[in-house]
């Protein structure tokens, strides 16, 4: 990821690596309804390419419910 300044903080890079994993299971009452749960990790950092390397964690989970598709 490349910015047009340091990111997260002054002494960093604006350019960063980032990855992101996760997964998920869906299980299914029936042919029109279903409940969904998803994971996810997001990482962002300079990899030590610089004096400071704060790097950022986020995570998400997310339930979802579907009805009458």
């Amino acid at each position: 990821m490349a910015a047009t300044r340091s990111l997260p903080s002054n002494n960093s890079r604006s350019f960063n690596f980032t990855f992101e994993f996760g997964g998920g299971l869906q299980l299914y009452r029936d042919h029109k309804h279903s409940w969904s749960a998803e994971y996810r990790l997001h990482h962002l950092s300079n990899a030590y390419t610089a004096k400071d390397n704060p790097g950022i964690d986020s995570q998400v989970l997310k339930l979802t419910y579907t009805f009458d598709r």
